[in-house]
């Protein structure tokens, strides 16, 4: 069975992703959105190539133009459901 690590660059997925860190049965995935900061590419996969664990990236669409970045904090006017 293999174990996969959903590797978001942050913080928290760093950790999960150093406590599997070149175990043979696990590798790490990377969903990068095509609103993604310059750089973190490179980034994921430094941190996998450290960790000794292959990476694999699915590639998604966010719709930018039409949606706008993504961000954690929101107003709640500025969210659909909150208009409605």
């Amino acid at each position: 069975m293999t174990t996969v690590v959903q590797f978001s660059g942050g913080i928290d997925s760093l950790v999960a992703l150093w406590m599997h860190k070149g175990r043979e049965d696990t590798c790490a995935l990377w969903v990068k959105p095509d609103g993604a900061y310059p750089g973190a590419q490179e980034r994921v996969e430094a941190a996998c190539m450290a960790a000794r664990l292959p990476l694999y990236i699915e590639y998604t669409k966010r719709e930018l133009g039409a949606y706008g970045f993504p961000s954690d904090i929101v107003p709640l006017d500025a969210t659909a459901l909150g208009r409605f």
